[in-house]
């Protein structure tokens, strides 16, 4: 990384630290920077459901979608936000707003550009899962469609459907738990 990008980098983490010291951060921009973070763990489900909710309105789709293109961006030794927001990116498409495919779509070629992806860290080759979480994605959406041809989405209503499944088992499986209470409310 050349000197530019390492001050660049510094100073976007400072105006960062400034804005949360400053208490300014809404709970969805805490929400998506906790989910796109470079730490070494994984995102709670709760944090990627909020955003998946938060996604059906336009203005915060908008949002999360900006930060999502620009955290797919980042440098290849920021190898685990790229791997945490592919993460997101999936948990939206099964289970946000149908909408969310769109945007995805538009911008598939953040994604398309990953395919390839390889970073070594301490010796080892640290690409692999970033590689196969695209896959799934292309997969998902039919990224690989001949040009000018909409990508088919039959694979992610399958996939929808069966996060849908999912989710309503276990929120019955919450309420059994619960006696019947503190169930959430249903997904789409």
């Amino acid at each position: 990384m050349d000197f530019y990008e390492k001050f660049r980098h510094e100073a976007i983490k400072l105006k960062r630290e400034a804005k949360r010291a400053a208490d300014m951060e809404t709970p969805l921009e805490r929400a998506v920077h906790e989910a796109t973070s470079n730490q070494n763990w994984g995102c709670a489900n709760s944090i990627l459901w909020d955003i998946a909710q938060a996604s059906n309105q336009y203005s915060e789709r908008q949002f999360i979608m900006r930060m999502v293109w620009e955290k797919l961006q980042s440098s290849p030794h920021r190898w685990r936000r790229i791997l945490k927001t592919l993460n997101l990116i999936d948990f939206m498409l099964k289970n946000g707003p149908e909408e969310i495919s769109s945007e995805v779509i538009v911008g598939r070629s953040h994604i398309l550009q990953l395919q390839s992806f390889t970073f070594m860290e301490d010796g080892r080759e640290c690409g692999a899962n970033v590689r196969e979480k695209v896959k799934e994605i292309v997969y998902l959406l039919n990224l690989n469609a001949p040009s000018g041809e909409m990508p088919s989405s039959e694979n992610l209503k399958l996939a929808r459907r069966e996060a849908k499944a999912q989710r309503s088992k276990m929120q019955d499986a919450l309420a059994q738990s619960t006696g019947g209470e503190g169930r959430p409310s249903s997904g789409r």
